[in-house]
């Protein structure tokens, strides 16, 4: 009887056993595929956005009130709001792993400075008020600083 009771209770633990590895492999197979579904596109469209932006107030410096290069500063905010549409379109695509929740807060939280970022260099691009060009830049600073952290614990896991 004691020996019946025995191999039931190791068949339970090795059911309950088997049964924890299998949804670990499944939470591994999230993290996976979000990380490369997810992540790696907006990862990859934040950099398309913030990287080529101090080139880019650079080349309008040369003279803000010159058409042709307000209207080529003016194609990079619009190829910065298709970009930032796009990464946020897949950031809400599928819900983030539970192990990845801080990587997934650095993202929501730089693609948020992002979007402020892109409206206050719009905001420039109408009145020429320098104001709103620092702030454009600071926000873009503050979106670059949560990429990397982003970047930082995405290594982590």
């Amino acid at each position: 009887d004691s020996f019946v009771r025995r191999e039931q209770r190791t068949a339970q633990a090795q059911s309950h056993y088997q049964r924890h590895r299998q949804k670990e492999r499944e939470a591994g197979e999230r993290q996976n595929q979000w990380l490369k579904e997810v992540y790696l596109p907006v990862n990859k469209l934040i950099n398309s956005i913030i990287n080529p932006l101090e080139a880019e107030i650079e080349s309008l410096s040369g003279d803000p009130f010159d058409d042709e290069l307000m209207s080529l500063f003016q194609s990079y905010l619009e190829n910065c709001r298709d970009n930032f549409d796009r990464a946020q379109q897949i950031f809400a695509s599928q819900p983030n792993p539970s192990k990845l929740a801080s990587v997934a807060a650095s993202v929501y939280y730089c693609l948020d400075r992002v979007s402020d970022g892109i409206k206050e260099l719009e905001w420039y691009t109408y009145n020429y008020d320098d104001s709103y060009l620092h702030t454009g830049k600071e926000l873009f600073r503050i979106a670059r600083s949560l990429h990397r952290e982003s970047q930082r614990d995405a290594r982590r896991v």
